[in-house]
This record gives C-alpha cells, structure tokens and sequence, in this order.
C-alpha cells in the first residue's frame, strides 16, 4: 500500500503539470475562450500523453529515493509533504516556458498578449516560490501535514493556476480576425490575387545578405532587396529546421490545397455541345438499326484494342513498328 500511495502522489502531480501546459497553450492563444470546449480537449490531450508522462517519472523519482533514504516513506494518499516538492518543480519548469515562449512569441502575440504572458509567467514563479517554501518547511519539521500546511498548500497550487489565467484574461480576438460567418463564399472564377514569392534562408543573417549586395557580391539579392521587401523572421522553440521550416510552411500549404480546390474544380467540366450531339448521334434509338453515319461515329468513339505482344500490326493500326 505504501508504493500505491506513492502512485496516488504522482499522478496528481501529473495532473497539476498537465494543467501548468494547458496555462501554457492558453496564453499562446489568446482568442480562445477560457471555458470552452477546446480547452477542455487540450487538457485531456496534454493529460493523457504529458500528464501520465509526468506521473511515471515523478514515480520513478519516489522510488529511487527509497532505495538510497535511510528512513522509508510512507506518504498518504494525497501528502503535503510529498506533492509540495513535485508541485514546486512543475510550477518551475511552467514559469520557465512562460517566460521563454513569452520572449519567442512577442512579435506573434502582440504587445498586449505578450505583456500579460509575462506577467503570468510572474505569477507563476511567485507561486513556484511559495510552493517550495511550503516543502522545506514540512520537511524541517519532520511532522506530518497539519489542516493549516494543507490549506496553505491548496491555496498556493490553486494559486498557481488562477493568477496566470486571470492575466491572460477573457478571449480577444486577433486584429484582423474575421468569423466565418463574415467570410466571402469562394468563387472559383474570380481572379485570383497576385502571388507573392518568398525567399526564407537558413542560417544566414539579413545583415550578411545586405553586406555582401552591397559590395556586389550577390547580385541577385541585391535586385530581390531592391525590388522587393525584406524583414527577420522570427523563429520558434525548439530552434531546429522541422519545426520552423514547419511553421513557415502552414501558409503556404494552405494556398496549395486552395489551388488543388480550384484545379480540380475546373477540371469538372460539363460536355461540350459538339460532344454531346456526337454521343446522340452515335446511339441509336432504341428498337432501330443504326445508319451508315451513326455507325461510323460510334466507331470513332469507341477505343481501339491494342494488339497483343509479337502479334503482326495490321495497316490501321495507330503506330507503325519502326526498324532499329
């Protein structure tokens, strides 16, 4: 019983860290309602895959200690002793995403998500201090929790919860968004807007590229420069090729599938009139023999086998075999 209480521990650990990433998300998006839908699948998402994660891993931790403590643990099913500590690191490792996604994110998120990411991302430090305030204390004591160290401890986790999402504050839409309910239906014989290439580099800086066109060493990227715009992307974490070339890429995934749409559209053509009356004529009426004409038309219409392999070709064959 004493490792199951162990497990009990850890899984409501694992709980707290998927609810630490769902904060996250939130404040990455910031024009999704609070209590919506969505986020309640984000959280069983992050739960289930984050969450058990987490869980497993704060269990191994347990365990390993046991082996190299010299007294045992016996914690309860939900110990102060023990979820103060995991609670305390979760909401360490959350401050520190916040604060490094808000930095990443700035220019995505806009001044003022931005500004209120950081200021839950201080929240959430505040309450990972208070949390690991809350540890040393029950662990200097050596005593078990009292009903005054578990309400401390359910306030300061709660509230480590509440202030990042009360400084995120209710949905606000992007400027620019618009609803689908204020879209224009897609008509695909309008004209379509004029294209936009874009070049995205690799490892190179734009000071680089400006520098070296501008003593004629790229010639190319001295006209692009000078003809066109440029600007610094701004990458995202974790800084590698797939996610970001990834992130760049959504747009323009987006504009190929419309262009898929469009293509295949087109090619849903109705028959044209000549076909139509050629396929009238080739068919006769019913209970009639065909004519000479209406023969001769289903004739053209109808493919023409292809003779088997080493079979002789026959005069009206469509391709005359050529000697080497």
């Amino acid at each position: 019983m004493r490792y199951a209480r162990m497990f009990t521990n850890s899984l409501l650990a694992g709980a707290l860290g998927a609810a630490y990433l769902t904060v996250l998300v939130l404040q990455l998006n910031p024009h999704v309602p609070l209590l919506s839908a969505t986020t309640a699948r984000w959280f069983a998402t992050l739960g289930v895959f984050y969450g058990v994660h987490l869980a497993v891993t704060f269990y191994v931790l347990i365990v390993v200690r046991e082996f190299f403590s010299m007294d045992a643990m016996s914690p309860g099913w939900a110990s102060v002793r023990v979820l103060a500590w995991l609670s305390a690191t979760g909401a360490a490792v959350a401050a520190a995403m916040m604060w490094l996604n808000a930095d990443s994110f700035r220019a995505a998120l806009g001044e003022t998500a931005a500004r209120r990411m950081m200021a839950g991302a201080f929240a959430t430090t505040v309450s990972a201090i208070v949390l690991l305030g809350i540890a040393i204390a029950h662990y200097s004591s050596g005593r078990r929790a009292s009903r005054v160290g578990g309400t401390l401890f359910s306030l300061a986790a709660l509230a480590s919860l509440a202030l990042p999402l009360a400084a995120r504050g209710p949905a606000v839409q992007p400027a620019g968004y618009l609803a689908s309910s204020q879209l224009e239906p897609w008509n695909p014989d309008a004209t379509p807007p004029p294209r936009i290439v874009m070049v995205m580099l690799d490892g190179a800086s734009l000071e680089y590229i400006r520098t070296s066109a501008a003593e004629g060493g790229l010639p190319n990227f001295s006209r692009l420069l000078e003809a066109g715009a440029s600007m610094y992307l701004a990458t995202v974490r974790p800084t590698q090729p797939g996610p970001v070339w990834a992130a760049a890429a959504l747009p323009l995934v987006a504009v190929a599938l419309q262009r898929l749409a469009r293509a295949a559209v087109a090619r849903v053509r109705l028959p044209s009139p000549a076909r139509a009356a050629l396929g009238k004529a080739a068919r006769p009426a019913q209970g009639r023999r065909a004519t000479g004409a209406q023969a001769a038309a289903a004739a053209a219409m109808r493919p023409r086998p292809r003779p088997a392999p080493g079979a002789p070709r026959l005069p009206g064959d469509h391709k005359a075999v050529r000697s080497r």
